[in-house]
């Protein structure tokens, strides 16, 4: 009889830790190991990290039925790398790009570096190599994506 309720008790705590496992991600929780912005794009509400005085950034899922929904600024994470885009319906505009590193310093927390920004078009300024650290930044989960917030 005390086998079974070890058996019991045993499989009882597995799901619970199974479900707590699938709880975090759903609710958007990120860990060092497990790098949900890997292979993803985000429209971005402005130039990401182009300077570091800019304290957040919100990252929205791309509407594939919105027309428009190709125009604006734009980020896309690879394993530790990312970069940014602008598209513009019109070519009469300064075209930033923005590439460099990321990595996880600790759960939902990423240190940023930048490499390089690329301005081509009609730019008041022109581009950089910066090989700079940007410092850390939170990640939160939002209904509409996820913020970036820099720690400061």
């Amino acid at each position: 009889m005390r086998s079974l309720i070890s058996k019991q008790s045993f499989v009882f705590l597995v799901l619970i830790g199974i479900n707590f496992s699938f709880a975090q991600t759903s609710l958007g929780y990120i860990t060092q190991n497990e790098n949900a912005l890997v292979n993803t794009t985000w429209k971005v509400d402005g130039i990401p990290f182009e300077t570091k005085e800019r304290e957040a950034y919100s990252l929205s899922v791309i509407p594939e039925d919105q027309y428009d929904a190709h125009w604006g600024h734009f980020i896309s994470f690879n394993e530790n790398t990312f970069s940014s885009s602008y598209s513009a319906p019109c070519g009469n505009d300064c075209f930033t790009s923005v590439s460099g590193e990321y990595w996880f310093v600790a759960d939902m927390t990423i240190k940023v570096k930048v490499m390089t920004i690329q301005r081509n078009g009609f730019c008041s300024s022109k581009s950089e190599t910066l090989n700079k650290d940007y410092g850390n930044y939170l990640l939160t989960k939002v209904e509409s994506g996820w913020m970036i917030t820099k720690i400061v």
